[in-house]
């Protein structure tokens, strides 16, 4: 894969690669901010003031495990290395599958941000917090008092705590089940909805449905294994209602009849024909 396409990780790590500030898109923003930091003295801060709790658990651990400084800074180091590779793979898992969400829904193809180009966004959002936000923690430790060594525990949490965002993100957009839940439908084939006007869709634990089309309400069974998903012998009340409301619920019931297989994507429920071409978008409704 192209790395300079949407959604590429920032390799960028602090210490152990420079980070270009034109990347950013911020550069006097990030000097204003490393200004304000080091108009702080050390000497002005008191280091009993540093809390224990202040993201130094990777410190405490390499302190359990190590017989003197060197020892201590070599674990810190080896701990660093090893939080950047997680984070870069659940990185790359995460904006691998927000590049496929992307093409499914079409979130930037209209010169918009997809959700791909946000996860990059704010990737280096966080990197450029990450490393003022340890550099305070260095500060605040103070000269002498192995102020590195704070700096790098801080780095190292930080990153771990952004994989786990990460990790849970990719997580996340995998999905669920469909039994037992409600959906209010977003878009039917790329043509959006009438923003005043619910189609929706439950889904009962024995293989039934039920909903409003917009107008009327609807009701039958439904197919469903592994991916695939049929909707057949729908029946519906025979209420009137004007004109463009009656035309979204023509479309609505039209593509679930023509509906194949189905996923879940970010919270989404997508339900594709049997091109697998997306037909409905669904967001899920609160019980």
């Amino acid at each position: 894969m192209n790395r300079a396409t949407t959604g590429q990780r920032p390799r960028n790590g602090f210490l152990l690669q420079k980070r270009r500030h034109s990347q950013l898109g911020s550069f006097w923003g990030a000097l204003g901010c490393l200004c304000a930091l080091f108009l702080f003295s050390p000497a002005q801060i008191n280091p009993a003031k540093v809390s224990p709790a202040q993201a130094q658990e990777s410190l405490d651990d390499c302190w359990s495990v190590s017989d003197d400084r060197p020892a201590l800074r070599q674990c810190l180091e080896d701990l660093q290395i090893k939080a950047l590779e997680e984070m870069n793979r659940s990185y790359d898992s995460a904006a691998a599958l927000l590049q496929e969400i992307d093409a499914i829904t079409g979130q930037n193809s209209n010169g918009g941000i997809g959700s791909a180009q946000a996860l990059e966004l704010s990737q280096r959002a966080f990197e450029l917090f990450r490393d003022l936000d340890c550099q305070v923690e260095k500060l605040q430790a103070a000269s002498g008092t192995g102020a590195n060594d704070f700096f790098l525990s801080c780095w190292i949490d930080r990153t771990q705590d952004r994989t786990a965002t990460l990790h849970s993100l990719a997580g996340s957009a995998k999905g669920g089940s469909l039994p037992g839940t409600s959906w209010r439908v977003e878009d039917i084939e790329g043509q959006g909805v009438l923003a005043e006007v619910d189609s929706t869709i439950t889904f009962d634990g024995d293989d039934k449905v039920a909903g409003e089309g917009g107008c009327n309400r609807y009701f039958g069974p439904v197919q469903i294994e592994d991916n695939k998903i049929r909707f057949e012998n729908l029946a519906s009340t025979q209420m009137a209602c004007p004109e463009e409301i009656m035309a979204q619920e023509q479309r609505f019931l039209q593509a679930l009849s023509r509906a194949n297989s189905y996923s879940f994507a970010l919270g989404l429920l997508l339900i594709m024909d049997e091109s697998g071409t997306p037909i409905l978008r669904f967001s899920q409704l609160t019980p």
